[in-house]
């Protein structure tokens, strides 16, 4: 690019006489040779007649090949004074001269200039580093302050590129040298801290640059479809053991780059502000007491270690006094941390404190983030590392399994500190019951720690999670506990989702394998803050009011049943609204005397917190679901679960749904209902409807990982039906589809309950066949059930 551009400046140059051509400069990523293939070429036009024709002349000659050449290409044409002033006046234009090269024309106006403004920027230094630090800050709090997103801006997100030019402005600031070794040689990081951040550049460069050749465009956004084709590209193949693909592999380098240089901008831009405004009472944050001040110091804004060498029932303290001061630990500190954990193994008294630190619920600055940045939570659960910034490469999961673990546990806190009773006031009241602290709180930190040890992550995580509290000092009856939380985590979640919670054998099965209310208690509140911290806006009233009703008759039955025997459940009868749902041969009498009934004897829905629940009735006929799933579809509104209750009384129809945010409820309702009526009736036909729902349905599916359709049933599930579990894409109308494809097939469905998040559904049908019997080949059934609802998400739908 530099060849071209200087071959064109000579042509025209020798055209205009080069004593009247500006000089060519870039600035930005251009100046600082780090231009991705698809960057914009940002130049500056550098001469005391901006104006002149020959200017313009020398500009148009190099301009306009770059723009035929389809280049972004930003340009500006000033004299020296004028750029100068407005680096004066503009944070950006400032640090885009810092770094200029020349490369065309006389390069003494432009040298000229970039000493000007260096010395500019030393005259202002601290007004600079101040904004240099408020850019740094507003741009974290923009891309939500972590670097662990699953699609992240390789450029902008906190630990991207943005962040290593925001440390090199500050280095050049402060010390006149935008190298990372004048970092270290005045102290602010280690020679080894220095290192990493050159190799971590050099690494997201890497890595931009191949999303822009990939692309064939500007593109900073690390998506799910560009992972999978540059991961490949940047040497990465799908591993083995783990079970790690190769887009997985490289993400979770990234987030290891990210994480580090996240970090040590940090601390970075800490201690130069700590320096900068050291006894001028102007330091940004407010000094605390530290947690063990027998161990650290505050000297110019930093902590220090009073003592060397640190032992290790140090370490802890060491971490949590920067976090509860607010203030950076010193370059030879954080380097006498890392010394003692490579030499030493965790002493119980290091274990001890960072059990404390675990369970302390009034811990408001998140002292085990600081750990995990530390690496001191890994080396006193060296278990933990498996997951450290093991990648969730789904729509489910926004966040790596270590900073979702850790969400979790502040989560939890936030429960025992009273902060979610207005919102969630039965769980709430659930955590005012725990009284062992310990397994509950571990369990949380340790719930998904098998994911990194290959599949079966809850019962590998179960026996990790007793050796660790073992070795953390629980009781035997404890680390009982605490595996038993591990194993089952996913038990209650799953159970509201996939299960008529209404069904005593589901109960009572839930009740035999948790025990006691102890455990029902822990298990809710793991439940809780593990879905919940999924993703923001995953948690929903519907989930919540589902986890409350099954905790409930959990509960009620552990009391009748005095919290024992396995066979609890067979001692409670089936409640009768359970009885009159489940659907018997007999019931063909009623849809026979029903056929010629009017569509809608009676309907009335009721919104709660934003949830239609409905009971209505309407003449019996097959794929009935069908029917009421894409009536709901073409109004917008999404099922999340239908229960069909066809007796030999009546048939009602009970179903709770998502209204749209974007119409008014009443407006929805009566559009669902007229479209309902009008396929009742013959006015509209299936394939009709079908053609309504396929549109909205392409309008909102979102882009991410492939998520192939599963189908499972199980017969051993509930008494009198199979259950179908199918899992795959979600889109608007999916219920449509699934009861279509379950009415082709052969069987009549009882209850639909209907999950989905991020992108993923996974709902399940109780089914049985048209005589009232089981499903009789599962695995037959299963391989067809999935061909036809491919075939309906590929065709007509």
């Amino acid at each position: 690019m530099r060849a071209l551009i200087g071959e064109r400046w000579r042509a025209a140059a020798a055209d205009v006489g080069s004593g009247s051509a500006p000089a060519v400069v870039a600035v930005g990523g251009f100046g600082r040779g780090e231009l991705s293939p698809r960057s914009d070429i940002d130049l500056l036009f550098l001469s005391s007649k901006p104006g002149s024709v020959a200017v313009r002349r020398v500009a148009d000659a190099i301009l306009y090949p770059l723009w035929d050449l389809k280049l972004a290409v930003g340009h500006a044409v000033r004299a020296p004074a004028e750029s100068l002033a407005l680096a004066r006046h503009d944070y950006k234009s400032c640090t885009a001269l810092l770094e200029l090269a020349v490369i065309a024309g006389l390069p003494t106006a432009a040298k000229r200039l970039e000493a000007d403004t260096k010395s500019f920027v030393a005259s202002r230094r601290v007004a600079f580093l101040d904004e240099n630090r408020r850019a740094y800050d507003e741009r974290h709090a923009r891309f939500g302050d972590t670097p662990f997103l699953l699609e992240p801006d390789v450029k902008q997100s906190p630990g991207g590129l943005r962040d290593v030019q925001t440390a090199h402005w500050a280095a050049l600031a402060q010390f006149g040298s935008r190298d990372f070794r004048a970092l270290a040689t005045n102290g602010v990081v280690s020679l080894d801290e220095a290192n990493r951040l050159a190799e971590a550049e050099e690494f997201l460069l890497a890595l931009r640059g191949e999303i822009h050749r990939t692309l064939a465009r500007k593109e900073d956004h690390f998506t799910y479809e560009v992972q999978d084709a540059v991961a490949p590209r940047l040497k990465y193949s799908d591993g083995a053991g783990r079970g790690e693909s190769a887009a997985e592999r490289c993400l979770r380098d990234y987030h290891r780059v990210a994480r580090d240089v996240a970090q040590l901008t940090r601390e970075i831009l800490g201690r130069i502000d700590a320096v900068v405004h050291s006894g001028s009472g102007r330091s940004r944050k407010a000094s605390r007491t530290p947690f063990c001040d027998e161990v650290v110091t505050e000297s110019g804004g930093v902590l220090a270690a009073r003592k060397r060498p640190l032992s290790p029932d140090d370490a802890v303290g060491v971490v949590e006094a920067a976090a509860r001061s607010g203030l950076p630990l010193e370059a030879a500190t954080r380097v006498e941390i890392h010394r003692l954990m490579e030499s030493a193994p965790p002493s119980a008294g290091a274990r001890a404190a960072f059990l404390e630190r675990l369970v302390d619920v009034d811990d408001d600055v998140h002292v085990l983030r600081h750990l995990l940045d530390a690496g001191v939570l890994s080396w006193v659960v060296p278990e933990f590392r498996a997951v450290e910034c093991r990648v969730q490469r789904d729509l489910y999961h926004l966040f790596t399994v270590d900073v979702h673990s850790l969400f979790a546990v502040d989560r939890l806190k936030e429960v025992f500190r009273g902060a979610w009773i207005d919102r969630e006031p039965f769980l709430s009241g659930l955590a005012q019951e725990v009284s062992h602290r310990a397994p509950l709180f571990l369990g949380v930190l340790l719930h998904d720690v098998g994911k990194g040890y290959g599949s079966g992550h809850s019962e590998r995580g179960a026996e990790i999670a007793t050796n660790v509290g073992e070795r953390l000092g629980l009781s035997r009856d404890e680390c009982r506990h605490l595996s038993f939380l591990v194993r089952e985590h996913l038990m209650l979640m799953r159970a509201t989702q996939h299960r008529d919670l209404e069904d005593a054998d589901v109960i009572g099965d839930i009740a035999a394998r948790v025990g006691s209310r102890a455990r029902l208690v822990d298990l809710a509140l793991l439940s809780f803050v593990d879905s919940s911290t999924t993703a923001p806006n995953v948690w929903t009233p519907w989930k919540s009011a589902l986890l409350s009703e099954l905790v409930e008759r959990v509960a009620g039955l552990l009391a009748v049943a005095g919290e024992s025997t396995p066979d609890a459940g067979s001692r409670v009868a089936a409640p009768d609204a359970r009885r009159k749902g489940e659907s018997s041969p007999s019931d063909s009498s009623r849809a026979d005397r029903s056929a010629d009934s009017p569509f809608l004897a009676e309907i009335s829905p009721t919104l709660v917190d934003g949830v239609v629940e409905a009971t209505f009735r309407c003449a019996d006929r097959p794929g009935r679901l069908a029917l009421i799933a894409g009536a709901m579809a073409t109004a917008g509104i999404d099922v999340l679960s239908a229960r069909i209750l066809t007796s030999a009384d009546e048939i009602v129809d009970q179903i709770h749904a998502r209204m749209p945010s974007h119409t008014p409820v009443a407006e929805a309702w009566k559009r669902a209902v007229s479209t309902l009526k009008d396929l009742f009736e013959g006015r509209l036909s299936v394939d009709a409807c079908a053609s309504l729902v396929a549109p909205m349905s392409r309008s909102i599916e979102r882009r991410g990982p492939r998520v192939e359709t599963r189908v499972d049933v199980h017969n051993l599930a509930s008494q009198r039906f199979s259950v179908v579990e199918v899992r795959c894409r979600d889109r608007r109308g999916l219920l449509f589809v699934l009861a279509r494809a379950l009415t082709d097939a052969g069987v009549t469905i009882a209850l639909a309950k209907i999950s989905t998040d991020g992108g993923r559904a996974s709902d399940a049908f109780y089914v049985t066949t048209v005589d009232g019997s089981k499903v009789p080949d599962p695995a037959q059934f299963a391989d067809d059930l999935r061909k036809r609802i491919d075939a309906f998400v590929n065709g007509s739908v």
